[in-house]
């Protein structure tokens, strides 16, 4: 194409010079002439290095007056005062529950026996009693001609010093018929409950079966009731009274 064809160039006022369009050279503009090729700008990789971590905050909550808004805290705020009220309430119960139990197990404050209320201890302090009477009972009322007398000893460590002296002058006047006819008494508990109970006595109803062999005879058996009542000592239970029903 000849110059003559070409069109011509459009001055720009105040400019000796044309200037060329812009170009972009790696996302920026870049001046240029349109007789000389814009000499590409080298392109800055980024650092491989890590930018710091930026700081964080030391903990404190700014409010909304510090033009931090907390709307996404509240949730978690009112979530966590509900907990706590649950766990409250938790505590509550449970230390109700045991407080009832304590009271079922151990009894009440009260210590007087009365006829609308017998039991005035809790079940393990009476149940342990009853037990305790109903050994006592099955030991000191088994014995028989053979070390009668070494029998009836051992029994009394079993008895308050007052229904030891009673026991020991029953025993007395049974001593020559059961050596004589050779008779060998044992007592089994069968059943067993409490009639009235406190700290220091307890009355036990025991359902007794009286096995009592006789030489030449064979064995009979013979069910009675019985209330003792032991009472408390440092040593434990100890039997103060029998009375056969």
């Amino acid at each position: 194409m000849s110059d003559q064809s070409r069109p011509p160039r459009r001055p720009v006022g105040g400019s000796r010079n044309p200037v060329s369009r812009p170009r972009k050279v790696a996302g920026r503009d870049v001046p240029g002439t349109p007789d000389e090729p814009l000499e590409e700008q080298p392109v800055e990789e980024p650092s491989s290095e890590e930018a710091p971590p930026a700081e964080e905050p030391d903990g404190e909550e700014l409010s909304p007056e510090a033009g931090e808004p907390l709307a996404e805290d509240e949730p978690s705020r009112s979530g966590g005062g509900r907990r706590r009220v649950v766990l409250v309430a938790v505590a509550v119960v449970l230390a109700a529950a045991l407080a009832v139990e304590a009271w079922y197990l151990y009894g009440s404050s009260d210590p007087v026996v009365s006829a609308e209320r017998p039991v005035v201890t809790g079940k393990i302090a009476h149940r342990s009693a009853v037990e305790s009477a109903a050994r006592s009972t099955s030991e000191i009322l088994s014995y028989g001609f053979e070390d009668f007398d070494a029998q009836v000893e051992d029994a009394t460590t079993k008895m308050t010093p007052e229904f030891a002296a009673e026991f020991e002058g029953t025993a007395a006047d049974v001593k020559d018929r059961f050596v004589e006819e050779r008779i060998t008494q044992e007592i089994r508990v069968v059943a067993s409950s409490v009639v009235t109970a406190s700290d220091d006595e307890v009355r036990a109803l025991l359902f007794l079966d009286q096995y009592v062999a006789k030489a030449g005879e064979g064995t009979s058996v013979t069910p009675y009731r019985a209330v003792v009542t032991v009472k408390r000592s440092d040593g434990g239970w100890l039997v103060s009274d029998i009375e056969t029903q």
